[in-house]
């Protein structure tokens, strides 16, 4: 995609370029310059620049490649070792391609436009130009076709054509290039097909403002319906780009959030760690607690191999540590138990074997990763069920389906707690469609009060504990500080930090990531760029007209008016049609993007983030370049001279 819109940003800077020439080149050819010479002279121009540009691009390159590799998240960066330049990587032939794309971009207009004498050319300037070659021949809709094409094959609607298997879906994370191919064909098709609708846009306001009191108007607005092609490229390099940009903030955005949500669906929390009791093997004091009269000796994680628990020699010992203990810990903002416990379901005639999630209702919600459309109703109404009912059950949406459970129906369930096994009454309260530590496997998961599994709060046991840490916290050195004020053993089950971390490490999304970046950026960038050059060639090649209206009656304020309606126009409808077709692209493609990242069900559901911040961000960036290009535009008309236009014409 940022090829394309590269070759397209080149196509549009050369056609500009070559406009700038197109009376020069008619006055030389009328005194009777070849064509050749034409060409030899482009060709020679073409070659400086390439000198020029070529090492200028060596750098921006490695400075953008460089940008890439620090890479953190969506516009994020993290400082990482610097790469080494190196050449072995370089394409030769890709290089060559593109040196002789920019050469040919110049010279095919400079061929074409050799051929125009001065009177054939003002001819043309008179008359409705031609359509653009693409619209001729229906490239938009043919291009449009294969990228819906290849949207129907993402659904699952058609087969994949054996003519592209190198696209084939891989079911591996960020390598699938149909989902990233795609969408781009669809923006890059969609924004050239809207050029088809520019034009009668552009007439039907004409037509409002032939009503209106006033010329200037109805001038600029008869502009751009008369000579469309005139502005074809500048907003194809808008649209296409704003659409891109759009595409890229919202598939990166979704990315990292299904990053943030998958790793918490599995952990439940910040820190999830178990804590057992130990007994030493050597200096015990009294046989049950670890001896402390050699100084100022701590068990360690590292004496965990010489060491045993309390249930291993059939003790239950008072080494509980409550969760208001653990709050007190420097880093550890809230604490909750939560036990994982194998169970039977007796439900009519049938054994269901399920996994038991104990919960202290009342500490979960502060510490809980927990969105709003895993379940029906809002965590704090689950959890107030589970508080207004102490034996109440929150089962499997599928599950209540499948067994035609509702609410106020009870069951027996046999439930393995520790070495004990226990069995409770159940009330049916509530249903839920996902949970945090929660999967899709053979044992469904019921939800129930931890204490009364076990009857009594002191006897609870097998349990972890799930932490909601302050930021910046260091894991290792909390895991230590738990251990020396439980003097316990400490083990870490579930780390989201780390796993993020080590998630947005992955090469993969590093690459992938870092293209999305410099893509986004490029993309404004070429956009800007080309709008302002565009907007200044404008001026330029309208230099007799402006002087014509100014001479005939028009203000120096109607003419900015005149101008200024015709860009704001200009802008407003780019702006209008690439937000229309990024997030048109945004919701039709991006959630074909779990598809790479979990193959299967996604657990948590997939979750769809539109860029709308980078989204307005470009459209005001782009309303600056406009404000810009209204200032020059202004201190131009001011400073131009109507009998320098009318005497002297296009010799200026």
């Amino acid at each position: 995609p940022m090829l394309v819109l590269a070759l397209l940003f080149i196509g549009l800077t050369s056609s500009i370029a070559v406009q700038q020439r197109t009376p020069e080149v008619a006055t030389m050819r009328s005194r009777g310059t070849s064509r050749m010479q034409v060409v030899t002279m482009n060709l020679g121009e073409s070659a400086v620049l390439l000198v020029v540009a070529l090492p200028l691009s060596f750098v921006a390159a490695w400075y953008a490649a460089t940008a890439m590799s620090q890479t953190r998240s969506f516009l994020e960066f993290t400082p990482r070792p610097a790469l080494s330049l190196t050449y072995d990587g370089l394409n030769v032939l890709l290089l060559t391609a593109a040196c002789a794309f920019i050469v040919l971009a110049r010279l095919l207009p400079a061929w074409r436009d050799s051929r125009r004498s001065v009177v054939r050319r003002k001819q043309q300037r008179s008359r409705e130009g031609a359509k653009p070659l693409w619209q001729r021949l229906y490239l938009d809709l043919f291009l449009l076709l294969i990228a819906l094409y290849a949207y129907v094959v993402l659904r699952g609607w058609a087969t994949q054509t054996k003519l592209v298997p190198q696209l084939e879906l891989s079911g591996q994370p960020y390598r699938d290039p149909l989902l990233f191919v795609a969408p781009a064909l669809f923006a890059i098709a969609a924004s050239i097909a809207l050029m088809r609708v520019v034009p009668l846009i552009a007439r039907g306001l004409a037509g409002i403002g032939a009503r209106l009191p006033g010329a200037w108007q109805y001038l600029s607005l008869q502009q751009i319906a008369r000579r469309p092609q005139d502005h074809t490229s500048a907003l194809m390099l808008i649209m296409i780009s704003l659409s891109l940009a759009i595409f890229a903030a919202s598939a990166a955005r979704t990315l990292d959030q299904w990053l943030l949500d998958s790793v918490y669906s599995d952990t439940g929390a910040d820190l999830t760690i178990r804590e057992e009791p130990l007994l030493r093997t050597s200096g015990m004091n009294g046989g049950l607690f670890p001896s402390t009269t050699s100084g100022t000796e701590e068990p360690t994680v590292a004496e965990s191999s010489a060491s045993m628990t309390l249930a291993d020699v059939g003790m239950i010992g008072d080494w509980y540590f409550s969760q208001e203990q653990h709050n007190e810990v420097p880093g550890v903002e809230n604490a909750t138990r939560v036990g994982r416990y194998k169970g039977t379901a007796y439900i009519g005639r049938e054994r269901i074997p399920l996994w038991i999630l104990g919960i202290d209702r009342l500490e979960l919600p502060q510490v809980l990763f927990f969105r709003d459309d895993l379940a029906a109703v809002s965590l704090g109404e689950l959890m107030n069920r589970l508080g207004g009912k102490s034996e109440g059950v929150l089962v499997p949406g599928y599950i209540a389906d499948e067994q035609g459970l509702e609410s106020g129906d009870y069951l027996l369930i046999s439930i393995v707690g520790g070495e004990e096994t226990y069995e409770r009454d159940f009330e049916v309260i509530g249903v839920y469609d996902y949970f945090p530590t929660v999967y899709p496997d053979d044992r469904p998961t019921f939800i129930v009060n931890l204490e009364y599994i076990f009857g009594n709060p002191d006897a609870v046991d097998d349990y972890d504990i799930w932490l909601n840490l302050i930021e910046g916290t260091e894991i290792p050195s909390l895991v230590d500080e738990i251990g020396k004020e439980t003097r316990m053993l400490v083990s870490v089950k579930g780390d989201a930090f780390g796993d993020i971390e080590a998630g947005q490490g992955l090469v993969e999304r590093v690459g992938l990531f870092g293209v999305l970046n410099i893509g986004f950026l490029a993309a404004g960038l070429m956009a800007a760029i080309g709008f302002v050059l565009y907007s200044y060639a404008a001026l330029r090649r309208r230099f007799i007209e402006l002087g014509i209206l100014q001479a005939i009656g028009l203000s120096v304020r109607q003419l900015v008016g005149y101008l200024v309606t015709e860009q704001l126009l200009l802008m407003g409808l780019a702006i209008l049609g690439g937000l229309f077709v990024g997030l048109m692209t945004s919701y039709l493609f991006v959630p074909f993007l779990q598809t790479s990242a979990s193959p299967g069900t996604p657990v948590p559901p997939f979750q769809v983030i539109i860029g709308w911040t980078e989204a307005v961000w470009l459209a005001l960036g782009f309303g600056l370049v406009l404000c810009l290009t209204m200032l020059g535009t202004i201190a131009y008309l001011i400073r131009l001279k109507t009998f320098q236009a009318v005497k002297l014409g296009e010799t200026l």
